[in-house]
Order: C-alpha cells, then sequence, then structure tokens
C-alpha cells in the first residue's frame, strides 16, 4: 500500500469523523425498532412525509435511507422537546402561586416548526406543565428558532422561556445535519404563478 492510498484513507476517516451527529442522537443503525415505531405513530411522522413527499418512481433503496433521515429527525426533534419540557416545568415550578400556564408559539413555517411546535405541547403535558391554546395575560410564552448553518452543515436550535421580557430558561443545541436534510428547517418555497395567455379574434 503506497503513501498515496494511506493518506486517502486516513482523509476519508477524518471526514467520517466529520460528519458524526452532534449531541446524544442515535445512529440510524442503533434505533431500535421499537423506537421507530413509536416515532411512526406520532401525528407528526404523517405531517413530515406529507410536507417533504418523495416523488414517484424514487428507488426502494434510496426511499429507506430519506425515510431513515426523516426518523433521525423527529427522533432529535422528540428529544430535544423532552429536555426543554423538563427545563420549563423546573422554571414553572420555581414561581410563586400557582403553575402558570404555557403558550408555545411557532410560526409553522416549516416541516421542523410545524413538528416542534407540537412536540413541545405534549413534552409539557407529561411533564405537568399546563399548556395554553392562546397567549393569555399573566401566562409565559416557550418560543424556539432553528438556524441552518449551511458552511458547516449545522442547525442550531434555541428555544426560550419568557414571562413578558424576562427569560426563565434558555437552551441552544447544534447538530449536525447532511445537506438533503436542510430542507427540513427551510420554507417552502411560493408556487410558480401559471401564467395564462388569452387570445382575442380581431375582425377585418
Amino acid at each position: 500500500m503506497n503513501i498515496f492510498r494511506l493518506a486517502s484513507l486516513a482523509f476519508v476517516a477524518l471526514w467520517l469523523a466529520g460528519c458524526a451527529p452532534r449531541g446524544d442522537l442515535l445512529a440510524d443503525d442503533d434505533m431500535q425498532p421499537s423506537e421507530q415505531q413509536r416515532l411512526r405513530t406520532l401525528p407528526q411522522w404523517d405531517r413530515l412525509a406529507n410536507e417533504s413527499a418523495i416523488p414517484g418512481g424514487t428507488p426502494a433503496a434510496e426511499v429507506q435511507v430519506i425515510e431513515r433521515r426523516r426518523l433521525r429527525a423527529l427522533q432529535q426533534w422528540d428529544r430535544l422537546a423532552n429536555e426543554v419540557a423538563a427545563r420549563a416545568s423546573e422554571a414553572v415550578r420555581r414561581q410563586e402561586g400557582p403553575p402558570m400556564p404555557v403558550y408555545v408559539s411557532g410560526t409553522r413555517a416549516t416541516p421542523f416548526d410545524d413538528s416542534f411546535v407540537e412536540l413541545l405541547r405534549t413534552r409539557l403535558v407529561d411533564h405537568n406543565v399546563p399548556v395554553a391554546t392562546s397567549l393569555i395575560a399573566g401566562g409565559l410564552e416557550l418560543r424556539f428558532d432553528a438556524q441552518v448553518i449551511s458552511q458547516q452543515n449545522e442547525v442550531l436550535i434555541s428555544t426560550a422561556l419568557q414571562n413578558n421580557d424576562l427569560y426563565l430558561s434558555r437552551t441552544s443545541n447544534s447538530y449536525r445535519i447532511t445537506r438533503a436534510e436542510q430542507s427540513l428547517y427551510y420554507r417552502a418555497p411560493p408556487p410558480v404563478p401559471t401564467v395564462v395567455k388569452t387570445w382575442q379574434t380581431v375582425q377585418w
């Protein structure tokens, strides 16, 4: 084996190591069938599949890869939602008086937004946090934002529990993502307007 092949193998090894997801996200092969089945039963799975539909005629092997990426993303979001809800629960309990209801605000502009807002609501209820359907006077607001860093194939997800202008808890987590997964964090492009041509018959 010559020195050039050794250098090439070393480069590939470093590249693969750099592509490993950050955080505690499981690799595709490590995700148990029971966990995959649980994720597929979530309402967010159907919405995620509808919002990022796989074009017809896609090879079966490629479809499996896309679905694994979706499952991995949904698993990541669910874990993060649980962590955020646990922090929010502690912050709510530290407040004086009865527990204050929390409103989860989201734009629902991207597949991530649409899924994460529902996952947060579910996890807050799991942690015995009262969840409001709208922002009410005296209540708390839980906001979140996702920023894609294209040059590094990363996404930065930030959350903040606020009482007016006061932060009660805040989190920031970064994850490695593939280029294909970046579309989950972007708004869908507006539909291309259809140009309709009309013809008028002129009589001479």
